[in-house]
Formats: C-alpha cells, structure tokens, sequence
C-alpha cells in the first residue's frame, strides 16, 4: 500500500467515524482520537482530510451535525431533543451561532417557518414550467420541472410549515424578471433574494453571482475564489443546493476537462443557457 492509499483509507475511516457518530447523536470524535484510531499523527490526518474533503474535520463535523439538526428540527422533532440528538452539547451553542447553522432560531426552523407566507407562481418559459416562489423579503426558489404539481410539491417541500399561497399581482414584477432572464441570461437580476443555507452555501453562492455572463469556471476555480481550493467536491454539492436556478448561475460552472458535467435542472438547460450567453 503507498503512502497516498494509506492516507486515503485513513480519511474515509475517519470520515465513517465522524458520520457514525453524528447519525448517533453523539459528539464527534475530536482530531487526536480520530488521529489515533486511524493511525496517523493528527497533522497528516488534518492535511489528508482537507485535500480529500476540503474540511478540516472539525469544519466537516459540524457541517454534518448542522445538516441533521436542521433534517431533525423540519422534521417536528423537540428543540432540545434535535439539539442534543445532533452531537451539540449544550443548546446555548446552538442558539450562539443560529445564523451560521439554521439562518433562524431552532424554534423557526422546526415549525418550518411559521408564520411566514411563502407566494407561489407558475409560469411557462422557453426552456419550460417554472416556478417562482418567494417571501416579503425576496425570491426563495425559482426551480424548473416538468409538471404543474411537481413544482408545487416542491415549494411545499422547502417550507414544509410556511402558509404556502398562489402569487398574486405584488410578485408579477419577479416572475416577469426570471421569465426574462431564461430568454436572455445575459441580463443582470435585479432581484431581492432570501435564500437560506449554511454559510458555507451562501459563500459558494455569492461568488457564482460574481461570474460575469458568457463566462465559466471550474468547480476549482470557483474552490480557489472562495479561498478553499481543495474543497472542490464540497463547491460541487453546494452549486447543486443552489435553490434559485437562473438567477443564482450555477450554470456557468463545468468540470475541469471542460465538460457539461451535471445540472440539477438538466444539462440541455445548462447546455442552451450557455449558448444564450455566448450566442445572443
């Protein structure tokens, strides 16, 4: 076994441990006990996961731990419970970094933003149905699919609690706007936004705006920009969390050999943005 296997196979046991434990409700393992178990120094256990997952594994735990209390809280379950069933000590840090992990309270979060009235409309565009859903706040989702019931699960699915309505009259002007970006993706979106993720995402996500029309990166660049180049695989998943197709342009990232790669929303979309982009 080289070098380089043997550090592989030591990441993915210590990626295994960090996940066990979480999907446990236990705290992960700290470096110097995964280190141990793995049979590296703790230096080159950090090196190798941060080239191999683009986290250091505490910044991994606590995405993980992250993403369960937030699939626990949607779920229903009890604020403390979620909270210690996540791996979280104590709940005061939890509420300590409430926007960082959930982007509201516990309590918001699992109600799945009561009292908030999410507007919905469907609309046809060249590149197919669409929908636009949004807050008072701005536009929370603009998605692609192929039936009318499809799109309208979908915004019930986001904000499974939320009073969940037909748009009206106020959104027009949104939707017009998005309808008009799938015609012509060179515009610049003069959108109000409010999409919800983890830091990590909103970062990914912000710098996606920052790529000019008629212009790609690879999913390393985009790494690069954001200031963690060896987390090209954690950039991938967050363009494919992207909840706002179009005006969020995911579509102008590709693989490193210069392909299509995927798309959440299909890759002849992708493929006919572009060349609206660069082909008006």
């Amino acid at each position: 076994m080289t070098p380089s296997d043997s550090t592989a196979r030591a990441v993915a046991a210590a990626t295994t441990a960090i996940d066990a434990a979480v999907d446990t409700g236990e705290a992960p393992p700290a470096l110097a006990q995964l280190a141990a178990q793995v049979h590296l120094s703790p230096s080159h256990l950090r090196r190798g996961f941060v080239d191999a997952v683009g986290f250091t594994p505490r910044e991994y735990a606590d995405t993980r731990r992250a993403e369960r209390l937030r699939d626990r809280l949607h779920a229903g379950a009890d604020v403390s419970a979620a909270i210690l069933g996540s791996g979280y000590g104590s709940a005061s840090r939890v509420y300590e970094r409430t926007g960082e992990l959930l982007g509201m309270s516990p309590a918001t979060a699992r109600r799945g933003a009561p009292g908030e009235v999410i507007r919905y409309t469907l609309a046809d565009t060249s590149l197919g149905r669409l929908v636009v859903a949004s807050t008072q706040r701005g536009v929370c989702l603009v998605a692609f699919g192929d039936t009318d019931a499809e799109l309208a699960d979908e915004v019930q699915r986001r904000f499974p609690r939320a009073t969940v309505e037909q748009g009206g009259p106020a959104q027009s002007a949104w939707v017009e706007a998005v309808v008009g970006l799938v015609d012509d993706p060179t515009r610049s979106p003069e959108l109000p936004l409010d999409v919800r993720g983890t830091v990590f995402q909103r970062q990914v996500w912000s710098a996606l705006m920052q790529i000019q029309a008629g212009q790609t990166v690879t999913y390393g660049q985009l790494a690069s920009a954001i200031g963690r180049p060896t987390a090209t695989r954690a950039v991938a998943q967050a363009c494919g969390s992207n909840p706002v197709a179009v005006v969020v342009p995911c579509h102008r990232v590709i693989g490193a050999d210069g392909s299509l790669t995927g798309y959440r929303w299909g890759v002849e979309r992708k493929r006919e943005l572009l060349d609206r982009e660069t082909c008006p």
